[in-house]
């Protein structure tokens, strides 16, 4: 584990921002203070707009998925269901979006060799 990554698990748990330390919010949720999120806000969401813009469907099914997780109707594993890493968040992957419930939960590394293995299988730059 690299000593960045020890610091951030280590402000994680002392209630303080990842990147700076200062102390965040206090609801529990924020990872990083004010500032901090605001910046990484304002660096992912047009990522994040480009990648839906592409294909509405891939919006749909993710907040289909997010509902039923935050309903109760579908739980998100602790593990990867490729690899078996407990310690990190485990993300569901749409093999179909048509179907947003039907998901492989993967761990980010595994997630992304999906899409790799899947745009070299269409033989996508």
């Amino acid at each position: 584990m690299t000593r960045q990554r020890l610091w951030q698990i280590e402000m994680k748990a002392a209630g303080r921002c990842a990147i700076c330390g200062k102390i965040r919010g206090t609801d529990g949720t924020r990872t990083h203070c004010r500032a901090h999120a605001d910046a990484q806000s304002r660096w992912t969401a047009p990522r994040t707009r480009a990648i839906y813009r592409g294909d509405p469907s891939k919006k749909k099914a993710n907040n289909a998925l997010n509902f039923a997780i935050k309903k109760g109707t579908t739980s998100r594993p602790t593990a990867c269901s490729q690899c078996g890493l407990n310690d990190t968040k485990i993300n569901g992957h749409h093999h179909d979006y048509a179907q947003p419930l039907e998901v492989t939960w993967l761990c980010y590394v595994c997630h992304r060799k999906s899409h790799i293995d899947a745009m070299i299988k269409a033989d996508r730059p």
